[in-house]
């Protein structure tokens, strides 16, 4: 029992320490990340061995997905696409090794779910609070704090020509930790399964970091939180009203609209942004046809034809069209998923999209079987929220992150404690 009890902290602790890592300083620390990451899929061997369960189907789809890819990645070499193995590796870790660890992640912490939704509460709070401090530091409104300037990265900032771009290396992390919090507004309050601390943890990361959203200038993380709060609304407006409720919901939409005034306002108040707002509107709207719309487009023509020249198969992982997005590694686009067309064909496509679809029919069968009304919302939310993460890879290469896959896989299963 001692021994069991030491297994589950450890595990544990190594969890909370690497998805802190990742979602707080993605671009950093990589060794360490790798290290830790080893560990679990270590502890993972070792539990699985131990427990002696282990789902065929699910070891035939990792397997089927692994050899597709790696055999893809070999043909793209044989076929003489440009391979270099000290800038190229990525390919490796990503269809390779990134498929192992999430297997393995999923089997370890198939129990431990309501630890991994209080690690992200706790983080989506964190980075949103880091996050607006970072920006009030680059305005001038509050001094440098070195600690903060060393942790939370700043990857980009623009505030001339009635533009406002203000983005973080983290929000990467926020395009799926956001809209997950925001949709956890909708679990039960009367289930015991979160403490006070929790929930209140949920409405403070869901104000600061829409706050956020509207300031960073990035649209896939704005349509992200819109489609999220539209989803809360109309859960609210649906039910059946009382004079508590209708009470609770205006306190919360006033104290919202205080919170993110008094952000704006301070803002205003302190730089030389006084058209703030529209700043922020012609931002969001501008990026359907700014010069970052227009690179992914002139990418699309090239890899449509790539696609079209090897429809089935692909021509090889490593391919590439004849425009390029990156001079290193010449494969990586931001339209990620129409390169893989070109790259791995229908084929490949179709087995990452497999994929997501068990994943997805998983969460529906414990939607539908477990009588918790507390798991349903949990599982809706982190259905929406997934499903808003892998179309943002649509023109965005955040798919690539093995955290997403890891948390994504380990809901599909059933945990003892979950219905």
């Amino acid at each position: 029992m001692l021994l069991s009890v030491g297994f589950s902290e450890i595990k544990k602790t190594l969890l909370l320490v690497w998805l802190a890592l990742m979602f707080v300083i993605p671009k950093e620390y990589g060794l360490a990340k790798g290290f830790i990451l080893l560990c679990i899929c270590i502890l993972s061997f070792i539990y699985i061995l131990r427990e002696k369960k282990i789902n065929i189907r699910e070891c035939g789809y990792f397997f089927c997905f692994i050899v597709y890819f790696l055999s893809s990645i070999l043909y793209g070499v044989v076929s003489g696409w440009k391979f270099d193995i000290t800038q190229d590796y990525p390919l490796f870790f990503y269809y390779v090794f990134t498929p192992i660890c999430v297997f393995l992640f999923g089997y370890l912490y198939q129990n431990n779910k309501i630890f991994i939704v209080k690690i992200c509460i706790c983080m989506t709070a964190i980075i949103s609070f880091l996050d607006l401090i970072r920006i009030f530091m680059i305005l001038g409104i509050l001094p440098k704090v070195g600690i903060i300037d060393f942790i939370v990265r700043v990857d980009s900032e623009n505030t001339l020509m009635n533009e406002l771009t203000l983005r973080i290396s983290n929000e990467s992390s926020l395009i799926f930790l956001l809209p997950l919090n925001i949709l956890f507004l909708t679990l039960p309050r009367d289930d015991q399964r979160l403490s006070w601390k929790y929930k209140i943890g949920i409405v403070v990361a869901s104000v600061l970091g829409s706050g956020y959203a509207m300031l960073s200038g990035r649209r896939i993380l704005e349509i992200g939180v819109l489609i999220a709060w539209l989803i809360v609304c109309s859960k609210f407006l649906l039910q059946r009203f009382s004079v508590a409720s209708l009470l609770k919901g205006g306190i919360f939409v006033g104290a919202f609209l205080l919170i993110i005034s008094y952000i704006f306002e301070t803002i205003v108040s302190n730089s030389n942004l006084s058209n703030l707002s529209d700043m922020i509107i012609n931002t969001f709207f501008e990026g359907f046809t700014g010069a970052g719309m227009q690179n992914r487009q002139s990418y699309i023509p090239g890899l449509i034809e790539l696609w079209e020249t090897a429809p089935i198969f692909g021509h090889g992982l490593n391919a590439y069209g004849n425009v390029l997005a990156n001079w290193q590694t010449l494969w990586s686009y931001e339209v990620v998923f129409l390169a893989l067309l070109g790259q791995a064909g229908i084929i490949g496509v179709f087995i990452i999209l497999l994929g997501v679809f068990f994943v997805l029919a998983s969460y529906f069968n414990i939607y539908k079987s477990t009588k918790s009304n507390w798991i349903k919302a949990l599982y809706k939310a982190m259905a929406i929220a997934s499903v808003i993460f892998v179309l943002a890879g649509l023109s965005n290469p955040q798919v690539y992150y093995a955290w997403f896959w890891g948390i994504f896989f380990t809901f599909s299963k059933v945990g003892e404690y979950d219905v």
